[in-house]
């Protein structure tokens, strides 16, 4: 009561006072999380189920009985371990390089399988159980994991926030003449994107470095086995898995390039029977 004298009044009062009764303020929390399927990180842990968690908040008013209306927003929406990205993909490539027939991939260039015919052909009478347990021994692995990683789903995670303002005025001057104006901002951000693939690497290149093919008598990591048209290790590492995880890091906490920031749009509409009812 005491704002609708002032609403009823002429001038600023007036203007402040239909302000301040048809002013509406909102704010919105919530937070949720996705059970998935279970799956591992090529570290062997396993990997969370994905949350999210958001909040957006805003006003609006209206004023002239519909003449004008105005609305607000603000929002961030916060994705916690999504698995929704690409990097999963990747840390499967990076088990393609140790172990053989990862996903269903024949990589010459994987470790066990090289090891596997070097280490037969040195020693002819040894059984498949004694190859692999030799085998074993030059990965740096045990056949539980192995085991472990062929029998379970490896993926990876990261987190992603999406923010951004919304503005949007509609002009009503009349019962036949509206406009209509949006503004909108947004970003979407990326965040400790695929955090156990580079783990996994520095803890296996002393081993991968370190080994020796008898048969050249070269390192393993940087000998080339072209039958399988990916050359050394080293480069189906570098092209298949460093340069993608190191291209995505290298934009965490900016924008997403492919995603506009700013979008603006303006319609109008008028009704012609306003003017054909004046003319006859």
């Amino acid at each position: 009561p005491f704002l609708q004298q002032y609403a009823n009044k002429e001038g600023l009062p007036g203007f402040l006072g239909q302000l301040l009764t048809s002013l509406n303020v909102e704010y919105n929390k919530s937070d949720s999380f996705i059970p998935s399927t279970p799956a591992l990180t090529v570290t062997l842990e396993q990997l969370p189920n994905p949350t999210s968690n958001g909040k957006d908040y805003g006003f609006s008013f209206n004023l002239w009985d519909g003449k004008v209306v105005l609305r607000a927003n603000r929002y961030v929406t916060n994705q916690i371990n999504t698995r929704a990205g690409q990097f999963g993909t990747f840390g499967q490539r990076v088990l393609r390089v140790d172990i053989a027939n990862f996903a269903g991939n024949n990589d010459q260039i994987s470790l066990q399988t090289q090891a596997r015919l070097w280490v037969a052909a040195a020693n002819p009478a040894f059984t498949t159980d004694q190859v692999d347990t030799a085998v074993y021994g030059i990965m740096g692995m045990t056949a539980a994991q192995v085991a472990a990683f062929n029998n379970n789903t490896i993926g990876e995670t990261q987190d992603q926030t999406a923010k951004g303002d919304e503005i949007e005025l509609n002009f009503n001057p009349d019962h036949f003449w509206t406009v209509t104006m949006n503004l909108t901002r947004e970003e979407s951000i990326d965040a400790n994107i695929a955090p156990h693939i580079p783990s996994w690497i520095a803890l296996r290149m002393p081993i991968w470095t370190s080994i020796i093919d008898p048969r050249t008598n070269t390192p393993w990591f940087t000998t080339p086995y072209p039958s399988t048209g990916t050359g050394t290790p080293q480069s189906f590492l570098q092209g298949n898995v460093i340069s993608g995880v190191q291209l995505g890091q290298a934009t965490e906490g900016k924008s997403r390039p492919e995603i506009r920031e700013w979008h603006y749009n303006v319609s109008t509409s008028l009704r012609l029977a306003k003017y054909t009812k004046q003319r006859f």
